[in-house]
């Protein structure tokens, strides 16, 4: 018996110091040098899980190859460190409870998290430069995805929730690949602007919970977000000088509005067939070469309406059928508008709704009379 109860101590004090050897720093550690890394592995030994945060910062740190041991991190990681150019050292991370959050100037290796599954927090990610960034096993983000870099590839195919935002800007136009094949759902805002040829790296994205915002892309015609069914927020498609038809959103049934401005090769809007409701605004404006507007023909719900400043505008058909709209209308100034005596038009005008305003059109859409 002796004997027994003298070897489940010795085993119980082994599986103790294991647990101790596993885990360690439980609330922060900042590492200032590259000495400080290099050592870590010494000054803690055995050590694979940081209780605690992690920061990296300071002038003199290139590479983060002392912390190879590590595979779990229970709180944020912040990395701030310009001269900082290889992080493979964190290839081994499974999981960030916090946030990750990289600041640095040139990376002269591919960002690697093979293992990375999960991150608690945010990821928030801006290098200057570098040459792909990789992610292919992360299934899911707590908080919000920015990416503001400009890599040659973003792998991002077993994510399939972020429980904030996304944000995706580029600094260049050179050739890349992107994949995000398995994002179902973004709970907060979409923004995407810089050089973005095509969205079709989201074609399985079925749910925006807050906007969705496309500009100063590159794209010439807009297409991808084919499985895309709502968005709470309000799309918009602003200030993009080479989009010249949309088609992206053949399967969109709901969304809080949408704004279509200032797109300068914008010659036809269409690319809505199954779109039923818009909670608030459509506002269609400043589209310099824009002619006809088309392809709402699902469309049986609207807060109001508003048209104006597109100067080559003549055909609005697509919105001649029953629309129930709540609020408002104003068509105005689209000097080679003839005709805007659609449907829901003399519908507001039979129910005398004093919030109906067209004026500085074509000769026939001048007043509400004509």
């Amino acid at each position: 018996m002796k004997e027994i109860l003298l070897a489940l101590s010795l085993f119980l004090l082994t599986f103790s110091q294991a647990l101790d050897a596993q885990h360690c720093i439980p609330t922060v550690i900042v590492f200032t040098s590259q000495d400080q890394v290099d050592n870590f592995s010494s000054n803690y030994p055995g050590c694979t899980t940081i209780d605690g945060s992690v920061g990296i910062t300071g002038g003199e740190i290139y590479n983060l190859n002392g912390l190879s041991q590590l595979t779990a991190i229970g709180g944020d990681v912040l990395i701030n460190a310009d001269s900082l150019s290889d992080i493979s050292g964190l290839a081994g991370l499974t999981t960030i409870g916090g946030s990750l959050t990289m600041n640095m100037g040139t990376l002269s290796s591919t960002v690697n998290f093979y293992n990375l599954v999960s991150i608690g927090g945010y990821l928030d990610f801006s290098v200057s430069y570098h040459d792909a960034l990789n992610f292919p096993n992360l299934q899911s983000v707590g908080n919000s995805v920015w990416l503001n870099s400009s890599p040659s590839n973003y792998d991002f195919h077993s994510l399939t929730s972020i429980g904030g935002a996304l944000g995706l800007s580029r600094g260049d136009n050179f050739g890349y690949t992107a994949d995000f094949s398995s994002l179902a759902s973004v709970d907060g805002h979409v923004t995407i602007n810089g050089f973005f040829e095509n969205f079709d790296m989201f074609s399985t994205l079925q749910a925006v919970g807050g906007s969705l915002g496309i500009s100063v892309v590159t794209a010439q015609t807009l297409t991808g977000f084919s499985a895309l069914q709502s968005i709470q927020g309000v799309l918009s498609i602003t200030g993009n000088s080479e989009i010249t038809s949309i088609t992206a959103f053949q399967n969109l049934t709901f969304t809080g509005g949408l704004n279509i401005l200032n797109n300068e090769e914008l010659a036809h809007v269409s690319g809505f067939p199954s779109l039923q409701t818009i909670q608030n605004h459509l506002n269609i404006s400043g589209n310099g070469i824009l002619q006809t507007i088309t392809g709402f023909e699902s469309l049986t719900e609207l807060g109001s309406l508003n048209i104006e400043n597109n100067t080559f505008l003549t055909d609005i058909s697509g919105l001649d059928h029953p629309i129930d709209i709540a609020i408002d209308i104003h068509i105005g100034s689209n000097p080679f508008l003839g005709n805007c005596g659609i449907d829901p038009v003399c519908e507001q005008v039979f129910l005398d709704n004093p919030l109906i305003v067209v004026n500085s059109n074509g000769l026939g859409c001048n007043t509400i009379a004509q």
